[in-house]
């Protein structure tokens, strides 16, 4: 099992990861609005946060169709160790997400109500981290 934070609090992760052996970030573009620091000021300072070993992870928009996934966004601007797409696993999810795949940007499934979703997202080329009940 693997404990992620669903947050973009650099302040919040600095103190549970000295208590809690995280193995990383996850968050999304509105946990980021909402803590008024740009997408790229945010990350690099969530990965140290973190530490080494962790990987903070980032969420695009839930794309309207699977070719709009990611555009203007890539893991070279950000000086993380390793940058995911977080894709809802819905229809155009899972779109977006072979995509991704085939151009070698690691994925994660969210939103995963059933046990369908998550090997569906897992046949595509997603790692599912967040199930829903």
């Amino acid at each position: 099992m693997e404990l992620y934070l669903d947050t973009a609090n650099v302040a919040e992760v600095e103190r549970l990861a000295r208590i809690y052996p995280l193995a990383g970030v996850t968050t999304n573009p509105s946990i980021i609005a909402a803590g008024k620091v740009p997408v790229w000021d945010v990350l690099p300072r969530l990965q140290k946060a973190v530490g080494p070993e962790g990987t903070p992870l980032r969420a695009d928009h839930e794309p309207r169709r699977a070719g709009h996934v990611g555009r203007g966004q890539t893991s070279e601007q950000c000086p993380c160790r390793a940058l995911w797409s977080k894709i809802p696993v819905t229809a155009e999810g899972l779109a977006a997400i072979k995509l991704l795949k085939k151009e070698g940007i690691p994925t994660l499934g969210t939103a995963v109500y059933s046990a369908s979703q998550g090997l569906l997202a897992a046949l595509a080329g997603g790692k599912v981290r967040r199930a829903l009940r």
